[in-house]
């Protein structure tokens, strides 16, 4: 759709003159008869530029104009006066009054087109230019990190905020030759990998998010959610980048999903049982119990509540650490065995099988005992969750890595079991943080997809990879893990 233009003149001869000259250029026109009317209509329609003519009863084009420029919404549309007048003076007073030009009568028709087309086009320049200076205004006092870059992923445009987590400075930002993703990728890991194929533009599927995470020695890894906005209306495409730092709302969602996951574990036998036992405490007469049966039923309640109490206090010190999978000692590849026997009798209704290659039981990863608890905690309890029968059957293997180059020196973990398949949609969203699938009958389940999502958040911040698949042959699902190895990590 072509500019609007707003014809003002009390003649109508020069209305229809003007839009016979003016009809064939692809403009939206639209006609005043007298300045009252001319200031409505500009209001109404918000011309691209006024055609006004000075000679007018009531109110002239001269008074028209300085209302214009005296109106917040209406001062920046450029006015030309049309005029059949050619002194000086005239044109002194339409220039004080506010105008931009003036054609003088009668028109001279390529004339006018071009004084039309010249002043729209330096109009639109000089709106953008200001649009532009107080996006950049806004964007440098900002407290969010904010940056533009084009479609080579140079970046023209980045504030204060932005520069400091980049770790660039002005000046290398205006020198026009720095890339975003490469120079972010020196210190934080772009994930998930499949999201950053397509950029700038955005991810082929585009319910997959983008985010930077960084690791600093023990402390808490930052995160940053990468929210892209492409702006068309430019000669080129440019992309304005949101770098939103979620680090407190990915720990906080993890924390509170471990700790969720370690209560339906850890006090639900504790509970079940001192329940139990005070009930047929209650319920039986003291002559229907013999003293052993009394002092067993009380022992078994004494000591599961003894066992719930350790329980509570074990979660409240977990729920109490900053940074629990960040501290603690590195975990063992050949002390998984032993942890995943522990973690068979805290779910239970599971059967394990895993197979730890010798060459590998000796190898420290670059992940703390806590940190591979919750890892395997997680898959473990998804698998009897989505058991139709309740009784999983998983199988577990530890070996060198193998194949792509990126996971050279780090132990790959395979997670076999034989529940469910998903869908696509599940296999393609399960790893994000904060995503919660659709809700499943199988025992009692609400939400599925959280515990991969766990997992992913968790070795993406120590340099690990997750993938997960359905199994081809048969029903069940297959994740791989893959752990850096922390005596060859690169620090």
């Amino acid at each position: 759709m072509g500019d609007t233009v707003l014809i003002v003149d009390d003649n109508s001869a020069v209305r229809d003159s003007l839009d016979m000259l003016l009809a064939d250029e692809g403009y939206q026109l639209h006609f005043a008869d007298n300045g009252e009317d001319c200031l409505e209509l500009a209001e109404e329609v918000r011309p691209d530029i006024i055609l006004l003519d000075i000679m007018m009863p009531a109110m002239d084009g001269y008074e028209v104009c300085e209302r214009i420029r005296q109106t917040s919404s209406l001062r920046e549309i450029p006015v030309i006066l049309l005029t059949a007048l050619d002194d000086k003076e005239s044109r002194l007073r339409g220039i004080s009054s506010g105008a931009d030009d003036f054609i003088s009568k009668p028109f001279d028709r390529n004339e006018l087109r071009e004084r039309i087309r010249t002043i729209t086009r330096l109009n639109r320049y000089k709106l953008l230019s200001n649009e532009r200076r107080r996006f950049e205004w806004i964007m440098r006092v900002s407290q969010e990190a904010y940056l533009v870059v084009d479609e080579r992923d140079i970046i023209r445009f980045a504030n204060t905020r932005a520069q400091r987590a980049m770790g660039v400075s002005t000046q290398s930002v205006e020198s026009g030759t720095v890339k975003f993703l490469p120079t972010v990728s020196q210190s934080y890991r772009p994930e998930p990998n499949r999201a950053w194929n397509a950029w700038p533009y955005e991810p082929n599927d585009k319910d997959r998010k983008r985010y930077l995470i960084r690791r600093h020695g023990t402390g808490t890894p930052t995160w940053f959610e990468v929210v892209t906005l492409q702006q068309d209306d430019t000669t080129s495409p440019l992309f304005l980048i949101h770098l939103k730092n979620v680090t407190r709302q990915v720990h906080d969602w993890r924390e509170l999903r471990l700790i969720h996951s370690v209560l339906s574990h850890k006090l639900r036998t504790p509970l079940n049982n001192a329940i139990g036992s005070l009930k047929l405490l209650g319920e039986s007469r003291p002559s229907s119990m013999t003293d052993e049966e009394n002092a067993e039923y009380s022992n078994l309640a004494k000591e599961s509540a003894e066992q719930l109490e350790a329980s509570i206090n074990d979660l409240l010190l977990f729920a109490d650490a900053a940074s629990l999978l960040a501290k603690g000692s590195p975990f063992m590849v050949g002390a998984l065995p032993e942890m995943l026997e522990e973690l068979r009798e805290e779910i239970g209704n599971i059967t394990i099988m895993a197979v730890v290659e010798e060459s590998v039981a000796g190898e420290t990863l670059n992940l703390t005992h806590a940190g591979m608890q919750a890892i395997m905690r997680e898959l473990l309890s998804n698998s009897h969750r989505f058991s139709p029968d309740s009784n999983a059957i998983v199988r577990i293997f530890a070996d060198h890595a193998r194949g792509d180059t990126s996971l050279a020196n780090s132990i790959a973990i395979s997670v076999i079991d034989d529940g469910v398949r998903m869908t696509d949609d599940e296999l393609q969203s399960a790893q994000q943080p904060f995503y919660q699938g659709r809700a499943m009958a199988y025992n009692d389940v609400r939400g599925v997809g959280l515990g991969l999502a766990v997992v992913s958040s968790i070795l993406w911040e120590v340099g690990g990879s997750v993938s997960i698949r359905n199994l081809e042959t048969s029903k069940g699902v297959l994740v791989e893990l893959a752990i850096p190895i922390a005596s060859r990590q690169n620090q």
